[in-house]
């Protein structure tokens, strides 16, 4: 069973959700825990069904911050335990032996004045020492600072908290595989900040390695992206031109949005109905094309020289010959 556990932002923008359905796809996980989706509980289930884990719990974001959703297959036969903002807990079903074990998705609090209420809610997870459990996600701390590259040195007293809470919960980190850091800042090596955020409780790159996977997985999600818009454009290229329901759909929609429901009178009267709407509409093309009466034009040419004599005019005048 393969576990993926990521922070993912800009869920609300499709490209965002073909790169993660593309990124799903090559990696394959059983059991997806998704942080910081910054979407309500039924925009995330949209978005997660969408990557193709049908089963699955979403806890809505707090405003612009916060979010979680965990995701499995179907194969997968999963109970909820418990769930907060912080937190999501379920037990898996392996077989039918009865063989169970947990599995939680953690998001520490990225504040530090809020980091010991999310050990203090660890602790209070930790009610089953006699069923296996695995923790995934985002703690938001590092245990040692050979975890942290570049930036402020950590607080020592912030790294030693994180492993009393490890230690309190029986936790060990089972390891890594691929980059060392999980979570970086800045693109330039002066500027550039890695740390260990990320880990299952799931050797260095060079920082222009980093960048240039990130642009591969980002070229092949647009080659994606622009494959199917393509076909969509010729689906309806193809068929606009028939006789079909998709035609008469479009055709519908279109009237729909040009229909006039009300106008209104000179007097500021509004009319909705159909023949006071026909002769407002004649009453007002009618007068605006219709030609005024100029009785004294005299006012209107005052500072205007003529420039055609009498005898032109008259020679204009004449009929033809």
């Amino acid at each position: 069973m393969k576990l993926l556990s990521s922070n993912v932002r800009g869920l609300g923008r499709p490209r965002t959700v073909n790169r993660l359905r593309h990124k799903l796809r090559d990696i394959g996980p059983t059991v997806v825990f998704l942080i910081e989706t910054k979407l309500q509980g039924c925009q995330m289930e949209k978005v997660r069904r969408k990557c193709d884990f049908l089963n699955g719990i979403d806890v809505d974001s707090n405003g612009r911050s916060g979010g979680l959703s965990l995701g499995w297959n179907n194969d997968c036969k999963v109970s909820l335990r418990s769930y907060s903002n912080r937190h999501i807990d379920v037990m898996f079903d392996e077989d039918s032996e009865g063989r169970t074990w947990r599995c939680t998705g953690f998001y520490g609090a990225p504040e530090e004045n809020l980091r010991e209420a999310s050990w203090n809610l660890l602790r209070t997870l930790n009610d089953s020492p006699q069923i296996p459990w695995v923790v995934i996600g985002d703690f938001n701390e590092i245990a040692y600072s050979t975890e942290k590259k570049g930036g402020l040195t950590r607080k020592k007293r912030l790294m030693c908290r994180f492993r009393e809470v490890m230690d309190d919960c029986s936790l060990t980190d089972i390891g890594y595989s691929g980059q060392w850091f999980t979570w970086e800042r800045g693109r330039m090596r002066a500027n550039n900040i890695r740390e260990r955020l990320d880990r299952e409780v799931p050797s260095d790159e060079i920082l222009g390695d980093i960048v240039e996977t990130k642009l591969q997985i980002n070229m092949d999600a647009d080659r994606e992206e622009l494959y199917w818009e393509q076909r969509a454009r010729a689906n309806w290229m193809k068929n606009e031109d028939r006789n079909t329901h998709f035609f008469h759909q479009s055709a519908t929609d279109r009237s729909r949005r040009n229909k006039v429901e009300e106008l209104v009178d000179g007097e500021g009267n509004r009319h909705a109905n159909n023949d006071d709407l026909l002769r407002l509409a004649t009453d007002y093309f009618s007068s605006l094309f219709t030609a005024k009466n100029v009785s004294d034009l005299s006012s209107i040419l005052e500072g205007i020289e003529p420039c055609i004599s009498q005898q032109m005019n008259e020679d204009l005048e004449k009929g033809f010959t």
